[in-house]
């Protein structure tokens, strides 16, 4: 995979390959915007519309659309330029959405917050001490060579402008807070003078950074330089006079004082630079903005003794500095006055109200709102000084309480005053003047007291109040904020280069492994460790308590068998903690204090929702639960369901349950037999029901809506089959199979389709066998036959053609006696397959015809069946191939365009593409390669259209066969290596088709390294899959030309007679003559004369009947080649002399190379005296070095002139003639 380097801090640059210069070679501007939008963000999936309305705003979203594909067109081509096929690995793209690929792309910017990510999470005791955090840091600051983007700006979008400037300051500010680090750092380390250079930087990007002006003062004075120290001083009051109108800060001043009179000691009073601080705290910051054009400021606190009651936290708040700087900034708003945070139990509402009173209390709220709202620095102190909480912040714990008229008397307690009389009376009147922030901590069993929290609102003007709970308090003025899960890297893959930086980047990630380090102080996130923690992260869906509990069991299990464990039973996730509430010790305890805080009408409604798998839409839950929308609507208000209306859906928003959740609830439905019954029912009726009301815009015109949308409910589909199928309900199954079967085809799901059809067969035998024997249930037995011939079909190519033709003679007899016409006249077609393998081909034409007269007869019912008009469309599929190998070629191409009619009369777009490849590969055979490219193109781009892997695997291959055969070998291994990647996704037959036609091209290449690779995986795949004998005889083939080409004769006779022996008379013509070819080659090579002529004659019978011109001039030329070498010089020239003129036609003419044509040509020719020798030379030479010319690898290319003896000799000759 090319590597792609791409920098974005200082000047925009891409380079494609290690030493080249820089690729400058995009078309506009908006191209190189669009890759660093998409490479700032590459693990998120970014939908086309969105992408379209950030750069083109001002016009249609229509043209917004087709300006987005063509820039993206240009991207792509611009980047190939530079390296032929990159773009490939670089873009994940589908239809609806752009991203990129983590693995294929190295940007510097990501690399920058990589460093420090990683520096935030290791344990150290200082960062002085820790020389791989001041590695990390060193590096990152390194990699900052200007701003984000520099010079570069799309004026004519607005929005992807202010995501401009908003990520420069981010990154402008972490250096600036990275650079305060390392001066810090090297300072206690006593390496002044490192120490000054970092600070020195800090001034280059921020002049007016007073702290740093400080930190240049004293560290030139402990090197004993102090006039330079007060010549900095003189230097930062003169800029802060000259540009700003200011003094400096009284800590400046007075450290100039101290420097100057001798009484310098290094650090006096608290300097600390609460800027640098609030964004040190904040590292995630969405939109940190820089002072670039006031200074900042170091002040000291108006109320170093602010009253307060928080606890001491032992540990690091992890991935909530986003939400810590939302909350105060909501808090500062004058119309908030209650904000609750409202969430699951687990998913650390406390912490976080404790950060946000801890952020208040440092003042580093107020700094916030100054540096996000213009404000004149010297007002700025007399602000802070009327902050809004001056009478401070108080936490109060309600989780113990049991009774409303308990909550008053907490609070007093929390504030540390009495209350004499009435407590509440007493606790208003106290409050009336205050002006504080009061935490109320786990509301949501006393959600009756909300009434005097609006009392006390409504009575004290100056008291706010940030509540948690897992309920809203549902009172008016209420403002919520609903805490979010810890990122878990749902998209992320656990393989690749960046794959474990990019894990270290999850905040889910950061918390996991901050606590396994407690348990375990040497972990790590690496390449051994990443899979199973991205696993454990994605188990818990980022719930921080989860994560908590899991890591504990760090060097008590390994990774792996926690995250099984997880799976298994959510009771796992426990612990001892002494510290924290019983309710809280495990997961269990959590849910079950949820769950006693339902009605019984709730809990019935969320363990019934346990059947669900993924998200579900509103319509779904009442089918499934009967839940009134009021109901559903109290289960999100609990935090116990969620609901997303951001994703476009087919039946609009959708509700999801924690999976743990799930769990437990799960186990509660268990505990009802019945009620478990009936919601499975319902559930697999309403999902089987909606994926049969698909299948035929997935069969016409609209294949992507409707594959689209059952890919959406993929996950409740299947549950919903497997329900069904385990139960036998042939009512809820029958209309649904055909739809299953296409959708999984269209998906290449297989292998899932063939064992999810033999779990319903199954269930419905169970179903069969269990009623009575005068009462059988015929519908059950219909479907049956209907299931036994679409698995017995997906038998093909498995190596089980006996069991595939029992399983296809079954459905036609259930089918004949049930009255199955799908099961009859599908299993007569897969019964002519397993018939073609048995090499009865008499027999199977005659399947197949009965399969079209079925269903003939039932397009005459008034109900037809669109499963057997299809069924017939197929039998003409294969009616095709029998007559190509009778040799009946006019005949199999008339029953294509048969089969293409009934496609088109269907409006099955897919199997219209697959008629329009079969056409192709008709042309392919006869040697027409022109029109053969052409209709694999086109189906090539039908195919992408309509997103069928399946077709853009075939055309792919067969773009690859046609390429062969032009000479652009390069070109053909990107196709069949496109090809081979979606191969793997369907079946081993196809995978060992590609890669016996890769074996062939590498030995046609010269390359034995590379073909030696690609024989050891053929043969293992052949060795581990029971794969029909064309694929055997194709690797066999490809081996005899591999050892023919690296010179062992001995074994490629072997092979090439192995090949003879697995080709039946039933074999199509050109398949029986690219083996006599090979075989002639390998029997002249070892000078069996009479052998290799009569090889050679068969093949060339084979092409004469085909009428494939092209390749049969390569048997040609060995029966010119057999005649010379026995000096029978004149009965060789007639062989050449019809090899000319389709030399003139087809320059690359021939099967496996065009040079050995050649070069037996000229022989003859300079035998015979014959003046066209030399001229045939001549364009034999020019093609092959045109043909290494073509093939960029430039080891290809040398092993090309090189290793291949035909194309040495043909070199040597041309320079021995020259």
């Amino acid at each position: 995979m090319t590597q792609i380097v791409l920098t974005l801090l200082g000047a925009f640059a891409v380079t494609v390959a290690a030493g080249e210069q820089p690729s400058t070679t995009f078309a506009t501007d908006k191209a190189r915007a669009l890759l660093a939008y998409l490479a700032l963000q590459p693990v998120q999936a970014h939908r086309r519309e969105l992408l379209a309305a950030l750069f083109w705003p001002e016009i249609s979203q229509q043209a917004a659309l087709t300006n987005l594909r063509q820039t993206f067109h240009r991207l792509r081509a611009g980047l190939d330029r530079a390296s032929p096929g990159c773009s490939d690995s670089l873009f994940l793209v589908t239809r609806q959405t752009l991203q990129l690929n983590p693995a294929a792309l190295t940007v510097d910017a990501r690399r920058f917050s990589d460093l420090l990510a990683a520096s935030e999470v290791h344990t150290h005791a200082a960062l002085a001490t820790c020389e791989p955090c001041l590695a990390r840091l060193a590096e990152a600051v390194t990699l900052y060579r200007g701003e984000l983007l520099a010079g570069f700006g799309v004026g004519d979008a607005p929005a992807f402008e202010e995501w401009l400037l908003l990520r420069r300051e981010f990154y402008h500010q972490q250096t600036l807070l990275v650079l305060q680090k390392l001066t810090t750092a090297y300072d206690a380390r006593g390496d002044y003078d490192q120490a000054h250079t970092y600070a020195a930087r800090q001034l280059e990007l921020d002049p007016y950074r007073e702290e740093a002006h400080r930190q240049v003062m004293r560290l030139l004075a402990l090197r004993g330089l102090t006039s330079q120290a007060l010549a900095q001083y003189e230097r930062c009051r003169a800029l802060l006079r000259t540009e700003l109108g200011v003094a400096p800060d009284v800590e400046t001043m007075h450290l100039a004082e101290q420097i100057r009179t001798g009484v310098f000691e290094g650090m006096t009073g608290w300097q600390g630079d609460k800027v640098t601080e609030l964004v040190e705290v904040t590292p995630s910051l969405p939109h940190p903005v820089r002072l670039s054009s006031r200074r900042s400021l170091t002040l000291s606190p108006p109320h170093p003794n602010l009253p307060h009651n928080l606890p001491a936290q032992l540990t690091p708040l992890v991935g909530r500095a986003e939400a810590v700087v939302a909350l105060c900034q909501r808090l500062q708003e004058p119309t908030v006055r209650l904000l609750t945070i409202v969430g699951a139990g687990g998913m650390g509402k406390t912490r976080l109200a404790l950060a946000v009173g801890q952020q208040i209390l440092d003042f580093r709220f107020w700094i916030l709102d100054c540096l996000t709202s213009p404000v004149d620095p010297q007002n700025l102190k007399s602000k802070i000084q009327n902050q809004k909480f001056p009478d401070g912040v108080f936490f109060v714990s309600l989780a113990a309480l049991t009774t409303v008229e308990a909550v008053a008397p907490a609070i007093s307690v929390a504030l540390g005053v009495n209350l004499p009389g009435e407590p509440q009376q007493a606790l208003l009147q106290a409050l009336r003047t205050k002006q504080m922030l009061l935490i109320l901590d786990n509301f949501e069993h006393l959600l009756d007291a909300s009434m005097l929290v609006v009392e006390l609102l409504q009575v004290a003007p100056g008291v706010c109040i940030l509540a948690t709970s897992r309920e809203r308090l549902h009172v008016r003025g209420e403002h919520l904020y609903q805490i979010p899960a810890l990122d878990y890297g749902q998209d992320v893959s656990p393989v690749g280069m960046d794959a474990v930086a990019t894990a270290r980047t999850l905040s889910s990630v950061q918390l996991f492994t901050q606590c396994a380090q407690r348990a375990q102080a040497n972990f790590a996130v690496d390449a051994q460790t990443v899979a199973a923690v991205l696993r454990i992260c994605r188990l818990l869906q980022g719930m921080p308590l989860g994560l908590e509990l899991a890591a504990a069991w760090v060097g008590t299990l390994s990774l792996p068998a926690i995250a099984d464990a997880i799976t298994q039973s959510s009771d796992f996730l426990t612990s001892e903690w002494r510290d924290i509430p019983e309710r809280q010790c495990s997961l269990r305890a959590v849910f079950a204090w949820s769950w006693r805080l339902l009605t019984p009408p709730e809990q019935q409604v969320l363990r019934q929702l346990a059947v669900f798998q993924g998200g579900f839409a509103r319509s779904a839950a009442q089918a499934v639960t009967g839940a009134p929308l009021p109901l559903l609507t109290r289960l999100v208000h609990k935090s116990l369901l969620q609901w997303e209306e951001s994703e476009p859906t087919p039946m609009g928003g959708r509700y999801t349950l924690h999976a743990l959740l799930r769990q437990f609830a799960a186990e509660k439905l268990a505990q009802l037999p019945d009620e478990q019954a009936t919601a499975q029912s319902a559930h697999s009726r309403f999902y089987l029901t909606y994926l049969a009301e698909r299948t035929v815009l997935l069969l016409r015109h609209e294949p992507q809506t409707a594959g689209a949308e059952i890919q959406y409910e993929l996950d409740n589909i299947r549950q919903a089959w497997a329900w069904a199928a385990c139960q036998g309900d042939g009512a809820v199954l029958e209309p649904a199979v055909y739809g299953w079967w296409q959708f999984c085809s269209w998906r290449g799901l297989i292998s899932e389709l063939r064992q999810s059809l033999a779990v319903a067969i199954q269930g419905v035998r169970t179903v069969v066998a269990t009623a009575n024997s005068h009462e059988y249930p015929q519908p059950a037995l219909r479907l049956l036959s209907k299931l036994l011939a679409i698995h017995a079909n997906l038998r093909f190519a498995q190596g089980v053609d006996e069991e595939m033709a029992a399983q296809a003679e079954e459905a036609i007899a259930l089918g004949q006696r049930y009255g199955s016409r799908e099961g009859e006249a599908f299993g007569y077609f897969v019964l002519g397959r397993a018939y073609q393998e048995f090499e009865k081909t008499a027999d199977a034409v005659a399947l197949w015809q009965k399969a079209i007269l079925l269903a003939q007869a039932d397009q005459q019912s008034p109900t037809p069946s669109v499963m057997v008009r299809d069924t017939e469309r197929l039998a003409y599929m294969w009616l095709r191939g029998a007559a190509m190998a009778m040799e009946d070629y006019a005949g199999g191409r008339a029953y294509i365009l048969r089969a293409l009619a009934i496609a088109q009369s269907m409006g099955h777009v897919r199997a219209e593409l697959a008629c329009l490849t079969n056409l192709a590969w008709n042309d392919f055979v006869v040697g027409d390669y022109d029109a053969a490219q052409q209709r694999f193109e086109q189906g090539f781009a039908l195919a992408c259209t309509l997103d069928h892997r399946w077709a853009e695997m075939a055309t792919c291959s067969g773009l690859g066969e046609v390429l062969r055969r032009q000479g652009r070998y390069g070109q053909a291994l990107a196709w069949w290596a496109r090809s081979l990647r979606i191969a793997a996704e369907y079946s081993a037959y196809d995978e060992a088709l590609l890669m016996a036609s890769l074996l062939r091209l590498h030995s046609y290449l010269g390359d034995q390294t590379g073909a030696e690779a690609w024989r050891s995986r053929l043969f293992a795949l052949l060795e581990q899959s029971r794969l029909p004998k064309d694929c055997q005889r194709q690797g066999l083939l490809a081996a005899a030309v591999q050892a023919y080409y690296g010179g062992d004769l001995a074994r490629a006779l072997t092979y090439a007679e192995q090949v003879r022996q697995l080709t039946g008379p039933s074999e199509i013509l050109t398949v029986r003559a690219e083996g006599f070819v090979v075989l002639g080659h390998i029997q002249a090579g070892l000078h069996q004369w009479t052998a290799a002529a009569a090889s050679y004659h068969e093949a060339l019978a084979c092409y004469t009947k085909v009428g494939n011109q092209p390749e049969a001039t390569e048997a040609q030329a060995g029966l010119a080649q057999i005649a010379l070498a026995q000096g029978e010089r004149v009965q060789a020239q007639p062989w050449v002399e019809r090899i000319l003129p389709v030399l003139v036609m087809h320059p690359h003419a021939g099967l496996t190379t065009p040079f050995f044509t050649y070069l037996t040509c000229y022989r003859v020719l300079a035998a015979n005296q014959d003046s066209r020798a030399q001229p045939i030379l001549e364009q034999g030479w020019r093609l092959l070095l045109d043909d290494a010319v073509g093939l960029t690898e430039p080891a290809l290319r040398r092993s090309f002139l090189e290793g291949v003896a035909v194309h040495q000799e043909l070199q040597r000759m041309h320079e021995v003639s020259g």
